[in-house]
């Protein structure tokens, strides 16, 4: 199929905001969350949106959506706009294939038979072609080209055994999940909850923060206080805003977000149990901030053991060693006798199609005839990556070592056996089965 048939090739970042207590809340949400998405700005820079709610029993949504980032998009005079509230979600987000449009900026609000819901999802269906075929069968015409409005519709798709007076959104997100394998984070506001769902495979980050009271005194008194929950893609947004990580969400969770604290409502399994999980270990190498905590361990730690296997697997005799410089290096080059260049990552050889923006092998040098001798293509002496095994063993060793400091094991355990990480780019071994 055409990559431009779906218009899906997108890689974003997820906000959520929920205050504890009393409501209304003293707790400015609509800040807190645009302070998070700005913390997120990495994953997706061409658009931002935010969806609030007061969390009554018959709610107001209040919406603003925007292109460009995060900080043109809402001014104050745009957030008093969304201020009242007690709850939202909020999305950055990037395409990748032509369809930079404001029908596409998320979160996405629709009506259903329980009222009203706002979706915000990172990551990508590796099935959207099939679903959204299946919705169209049943006389449910799409507004969008987003894969993540499928996501919406199939959530208000009202599930076989559900009936119309009892709002069983377990048992919808449930559905979801049996339909499409991943790739997918997901915050769901309905109501007065935040459903913060991961897919079985856990292939996309997400996880939870805690708001802590701001003054010492008011820590002192009660140091479990909480004056929110937060729930992002990653924990480096968790820093501007004062909120403590409290933990990620794991594959196949469904996390339930309430002003009376987090509560863990199902952890749907894989379709197969000997499947392990597939974390995109490409979100270790590039795309997420070094800052941000993955599977109990800092990116940044993984990065720096990377250059360590780099070191063991590509020795080099030099009398420095510099990272990627920008205007000094045509003088640098000039300069040096020798250039050896090392590269703590395993080649981009195929594409990805869960998230990422690597859509076709012709944009990747590693596919193309000048890799075989890419040390005279780029004027070096010799250019050398890291493999595929030192990666995975840079990733684990910290896993590892997070396993043996706690003591976690188990299903509920970010370090369970059955942990794995996706490779497809690396490798072509897709963890699921791709449709199109």
């Amino acid at each position: 199929m055409e990559l431009e048939e779906l218009g899906i090739r997108e890689e974003c970042g997820v906000f959520g905001c929920l205050a504890s207590g009393t409501w209304p809340t003293q707790l400015d949400v609509p800040h807190i969350i645009t302070l998070g998405m700005v913390g997120l700005q990495h994953r997706g820079q061409e658009s931002a949106g935010i969806v609030t709610s007061d969390g009554c029993a018959v709610p107001t949504y209040r919406t603003h959506k925007g292109m460009g980032l995060v900080n043109h998009v809402f001014s104050e005079e745009t957030l008093k706009k969304l201020g009242g509230s007690n709850l939202g979600i909020g999305h950055t987000r990037y395409s990748t294939s032509g369809n930079s449009a404001l029908e596409n900026c998320q979160p996405f609000v629709v009506e259903t038979l329980h009222g009203k819901i706002a979706v915000a999802h990172n990551g990508e269906l590796v099935n959207a072609a099939r679903l959204k075929r299946k919705l169209m069968r049943h006389g449910i015409g799409l507004s969008t080209s987003s894969d993540s409005e499928l996501i919406t519709q199939l959530l208000a798709f009202t599930p076989p055994l559900e009936e119309d007076h009892t709002p069983d959104w377990i048992a919808r997100i449930k559905n979801l999940m049996k339909e499409t394998p991943t790739s997918y984070s997901l915050l769901v506001m309905h109501n007065d909850v935040i459903y913060a769902v991961r897919d079985p495979y856990g292939n996309r980050p997400l996880c939870i923060g805690r708001l802590i009271p701001v003054t010492t005194e008011e820590r002192s008194k009660n140091p479990t206080d909480t004056e929110g929950w937060v729930v992002s893609s990653e924990s480096c947004s968790f820093l501007s805003i004062g909120a403590e990580y409290y933990r990620e969400v794991l594959p196949g969770e469904i996390v339930k977000i309430s002003r009376n604290g987090v509560q863990t409502l199902d952890i749907v399994p894989r379709h197969s149990e000997k499947d392990p999980s597939a974390f995109c270990i490409f979100e270790y190498v590039y795309f997420a901030r070094p800052d941000s905590i993955f599977e109990g361990q800092m990116v940044y730690s993984v990065r720096r053991r990377c250059g360590q296997q780099l070191a063991i697997e590509a020795p080099v005799e030099a009398d420095l060693v510099s990272t990627v410089p920008e205007s000094a290096t045509p003088a640098a080059l000039g300069y040096a006798e020798k250039v050896h260049i090392r590269v703590a990552s395993p080649p981009i050889k195929y594409p990805c199609y869960m998230g990422i923006n690597i859509p076709t092998k012709e944009e990747l040098i590693a596919k193309r005839p000048e890799f075989n001798d890419l040390a005279g293509y780029i004027g070096a002496n010799s250019v050398v990556y890291l493999s595929v095994d030192g990666l995975t063993s840079a990733v684990r060793e910290g896993i590892k070592s997070f396993k043996e400091q706690t003591g976690l094991n188990g299903t509920t355990s970010p370090t369970s056996s059955s942990r794995g990480h996706c490779t497809a780019c690396l490798t072509g071994e897709y963890p699921v089965e791709l449709e199109w």
